[in-house]
């Protein structure tokens, strides 16, 4: 799921709005015009704006799937409880990211809680509010908080608890 988060040399185009960064012009996503039924992030190659940051920070969905995927597969009764939930916990903070990120581009999003199927009519769904998804944002990363079991990373190259508490100040 680690491929889900913008590399370091992407970290200040993934946060167009940072606080961090100041800019001389209007980012792509906000000129009115600048996207057709024919360019969009991933298309225009000229666009200077924005950088191919992976397959899924456009409209893609890739990553969510795999992350539901997992969570709804991650049941061996063989694991003992606690590592099941750490690793759900994992999961959750990526949906959880995913899920930020999508909502701060595009507004109101489908609420996706389990992988679907190619024909599955959830697949044709609308929007859901912004209330809906970000409720259950706050309990995926709520969830995540309490259950990643990893609070020290020497390497600093996983997601910690303390990871997780961060992402969760800065959705609230």
């Amino acid at each position: 799921f680690y491929s889900i988060l913008p590399s370091a040399g992407n970290i200040l185009a993934s946060d167009n709005m940072s606080d961090y960064a100041a800019r001389r012009d209007v980012p792509r996503f906000l000129r009115a015009g600048a996207y057709s039924a024919n360019v969009s992030d991933f298309t225009s190659a000229n666009n200077s704006d924005l950088v191919a940051l992976g397959p899924d920070w456009n409209w893609g969905w890739g990553a969510l799937r795999n992350v539901n995927y997992f969570l709804e597969n991650n049941t061996n009764p063989a694991i003992p409880e606690d590592v099941g939930r750490h690793y759900n916990g994992i999961a959750r903070f990526f949906r959880a990211f995913f899920y930020f990120e999508k909502v701060k581009r595009y507004g109101d999003v489908p609420w996706i809680g389990k992988p679907l199927d190619v024909t599955d009519p959830e697949l044709y769904k609308g929007r859901d509010s912004r209330t809906v998804v970000m409720d259950s944002v706050l309990a995926d990363i709520t969830y995540a908080s309490e259950n990643i079991r990893t609070t020290n990373d020497p390497s600093r190259s996983t997601v910690t608890k303390w990871v997780a508490y961060a992402l969760k100040a800065r959705l609230c």
